[in-house]
């Protein structure tokens, strides 16, 4: 602003009849550009009939509405990369949800290490982009071969395993308002240890937790988390059990996977893209979809899901999409589902019953059927299987085509007409 712009205390003259004649440089810097998003917005929408995606790096308050963001030009250093989340936090706050930075850095030169970190902290952002300056060397991950190529690789597929569940929060975030990347003490504002961590980690919704390594040659990290459940997301096995006050946790560096841990309380949608190895996010069509439970400490769990076609105009006002909502208590023994929203009557994508997955249920061993009612009246039978190993319960569809939105509850160790 000291160098590269006019005087902010300078004016712009205007045309505006029933406006002020002139216009303060340091109220106005940027609107420009948020016309041009505006304005390229329209345009796509007019001539496509569809969603279309603008990505832009200047912004003034609204440009959320029209575009995606990226935080500019950054260096190729391990501060600047653990001051990237900083970064995603604050443009939370101004309106713009989906929002990423320069993966491995856009100025200077990269390196193996940095830009094997750098792709696995940005894999979770919302927008996730490795770019970098002309005249730098090439630092996409294949150019620093297979050991970056596969951390890139794996980081990319684990968020693609939770992409339901990111759509799900944008769509909710543009719906109430509010975070889609947060700190802990967005969730956990008395505790002190959210503060501690503030940008060590950070939150996608209320239900995933993602551990980034930020260091050079760091092989483990430790944190105090607050009082909750958490659970490895990729093994599903409980790391933490609730207490009251502080917990302390310590967790690998590793090349081959992120640590991402899940809330107990949360009940979220879950691809097995790792098996899968999609290249693509029009492949997720093809990859079944698993509800997981993860109870809190007192049995209980919630969690939404929203699906619509996924490009068309206005799926909100059309009534083009459904919202679902599950809830889940261990002491009924008991899923619920629910619609939250009119709708159409449409089919879409990822409703279909496949798997659910109970996690921390070690009591219920003796469990060995779920009768599930139907919004049309009917019940039917299914079995579970409970897992010794990891002390969960693994539910299958009985037959195909059955979906969520015709579920209203699973009743578990029931038999259907008792």
């Amino acid at each position: 602003l000291e160098a590269i712009t006019i005087s902010l205390t300078g004016y712009h003259p205007t045309d505006d009849p029933d406006g002020d004649r002139l216009w303060k440089e340091y109220n106005t810097h940027g609107i420009w550009n948020l016309y041009q998003s505006k304005i390229t917005h329209e345009f796509f929408t007019e001539k496509l009939k569809k969603r279309s995606f603008i990505l832009t790096r200047s912004n003034f308050p609204g440009t959320g509405l029209y575009a995606a963001k990226w935080l500019g030009d950054n260096h190729s250093s391990w501060i600047y990369l653990k001051a990237s989340i900083i970064g995603i936090f604050n443009y939370q706050l101004f309106g713009i949800p989906l929002v990423g930075d320069d993966l491995c850095g856009f100025l200077g030169n990269s390196n193996e290490e940095l830009c094997l970190r750098w792709m696995q902290l940005g894999a979770f952002y919302p927008f996730t982009r490795n770019h970098n300056d002309m005249l730098a060397p090439d630092q996409e991950p294949y150019a620093f071969g297979e050991r970056v190529l596969i951390a890139s690789r794996n980081a990319l597929l684990q968020k693609y395993s939770v992409l339901r569940y990111y759509y799900t929060k944008l769509f909710e975030v543009s719906l109430y308002g509010g975070t889609l990347v947060r700190p802990l003490f967005f969730e956990f504002p008395s505790s002190s240890s959210a503060y501690t961590n503030m940008n060590k980690c950070f939150m996608i919704g209320s239900s995933i937790l993602v551990v980034p390594f930020l260091a050079q040659k760091e092989e483990s990290i430790s944190l105090r988390l607050p009082s909750a459940h958490w659970y490895d997301l990729r093994t599903l096995s409980k790391l933490l059990d609730y207490i009251r006050g502080e917990q302390f946790l310590q967790l690998t560096a590793s090349e081959n996977y992120v640590n991402v841990l899940l809330r107990g309380g949360s009940i979220i949608t879950y691809q097995d893209t790792l098996r899968a190895r999609v290249t693509r996010t029009e492949a997720l069509k093809t990859v079944p979809m698993e509800v997981i439970v993860a109870p809190d400490e007192k049995g209980e769990a919630i969690g939404t899901l929203v699906v619509d076609d996924g490009e068309s105009l206005d799926p909100i006002g059309n009534k083009a999409y459904r919202y679902l909502e599950f809830r889940f208590s261990k002491v009924d023994m008991k899923l619920t589902v629910s619609i939250k929203n009119d709708w159409s009557g449409e089919m879409y994508e990822f409703e279909e019953f496949f798997k659910l997955t109970i996690l921390d249920v070690k009591e219920w061993k003796n469990v060995v059927s779920v009768c599930m009612e139907t919004r049309d009246g009917k019940s039917e039978q299914t079995i579970g299987i409970y897992n010794y190993d990891f002390q969960r319960m693994v539910f299958y569809s009985p037959r195909p085509k059955i979906y969520w939105r015709d579920i209203v509850s699973m009743a578990f160790n029931s038999s259907c007409g008792e």
